[in-house]
């Protein structure tokens, strides 16, 4: 769309929204893979409007036309229902519509931050502003999930009234599914089962026989009905770039990515994404997992203990570890390549390695502990010349002991 349809369109959503003629001019454009941000500033205000909105046009390519429009809806109908939800945040940019035509939304201008964000602290080279931005940002997590437990509903008929929801996602073939909330056809499981099986076979590992069963066990309790732990999750966690800083506020923004499912998947940041795309130091992982724990035990304490607390992480982590064989180790077992700031065969690593350390901690599910176990053994084997996961820039000085 160009770029003329776009001010027109931005134009009459916002002149609808404030009643009044409102004229813009557009500003600054940011682009991603995914969608055209325009800051536009308002010209002509005739109806007491703010000074600037936010345009997000979602883009067609890299994606199919019915995913970009899922995507646009999706981010639509998530900055208007967390817009609902009471916490210690604003969790998202108000929404002031949309035109799914010319798939643009337009949104509250948060401004460009008052500081860094996680993903800038970890770049740069002060490791105590790292550890403190890692810190307050697991809390932001924490108290998103928390107080959108119990929402599902609310969220869902938001969405619906929007617009057809996409198909669902075929289990464990997508990072970011949301979760079914109805039991799950047992021939998906089977095939599940036969796809990660199928690796464990090209790298000579026989896994016990109750794989099965666990397999089948972390689909029903993280992809099928999460229980307690169903919550919004904003998705989309290779990077902890998702936030500005407005005053004492960390905002939230871009949600195309979001949905309902077990907060776990997305409360492990340190030990499951954002540390595996680039090291992070293990004692602040820890101490990461403790911050996100203490913000559920204030919000959820019938819930919250500490043992299971525990069982609720290896279940999140078999899950991303079950995924993780699936969807990535087959491919990067036929060639490596760059994903971000390091190589897939490194995350690869980093994720299995990640799962091992966990299972090893709380082992709830000894089948998928032991293969992961296996796995790593044989990928330091196949992959001996890929370099281990090097530390985010801030902790380039730190050594685990």
């Amino acid at each position: 769309m160009d770029a003329d349809a776009t001010l027109k369109g931005a134009g009459q959503i916002i002149s609808g929204y404030f009643g009044g003629r409102i004229h813009l001019r557009s500003g600054e454009i940011y682009q991603s893979a995914k969608s055209l941000v325009t800051r536009y500033y308002v010209t002509d205000n005739a109806a007491n409007a703010p000074a600037s909105f936010i345009v997000k046009h979602t883009l067609a390519s890299p994606l199919s036309s019915s995913q970009a429009e899922f995507n646009l809806l999706t981010d639509w109908a998530s900055c208007l229902f967390l817009r609902t939800i009471p916490g210690p945040y604003v969790w998202a940019p108000l929404c002031y519509g949309g035109d799914l035509t010319r798939r643009i939304i337009v949104l509250e201008d948060l401004g460009t931050g008052a500081g860094s964000n996680t993903t800038e602290l970890l770049m740069g080279d002060d490791p105590q502003a790292a550890e403190q931005g890692l810190m307050e940002h697991v809390r932001l997590l924490g108290s998103l999930h928390a107080s959108t437990t119990g929402t599902a509903n609310t969220y869902r008929s938001v969405r619906q009234a929007l617009g057809a929801e996409p198909k669902e996602d075929p289990l464990f073939a997508e990072p970011w599914s949301n979760a079914r909330r109805r039991p799950l056809p047992p021939e998906e499981i089977d095939q599940a089962v036969r796809r990660y099986s199928d690796v464990l076979k090209l790298m000579g590992i026989v896994p016990r026989q109750s794989l099965k069963e666990e397999i089948a066990d972390v689909a029903n309790s993280v992809e099928s009905d999460p229980g307690p732990y169903l919550a919004y999750c904003r998705g989309d966690q290779n990077m902890a770039g998702d936030y500005l800083r407005c005053g004492d506020q960390l905002r939230l923004f871009d949600f195309d990515s979001g949905g309902f499912r077990h907060a776990l998947l997305e409360g492990m940041p340190g030990r499951m994404t954002w540390g595996c795309m680039l090291r992070i130091p293990t004692q602040i992982v820890s101490q990461m997992e403790k911050e996100y724990h203490n913000v559920w035990a204030a919000h959820r304490p019938e819930i919250a203990t500490s043992a299971n607390f525990g069982r609720t992480m290896t279940g999140a982590g078999a899950r991303w570890h079950i995924f993780h064989v699936i969807a990535r180790v087959a491919p990067a077992l036929e060639r490596d390549r760059l994903r971000g700031c390091s190589s897939l065969r490194q995350q690869c690593v980093a994720w299995i390695n990640a799962f091992v350390s966990l299972s090893e901690e709380f082992p709830s599910y000894p089948a998928l502990g032991t293969a992961a176990c296996a796995l790593s053994e044989k990928l330091s084997v196949a992959w001996a010349e890929v370099d281990a996961l090097p530390y985010f820039p801030a902790f380039r000085n730190h050594f685990d002991t």
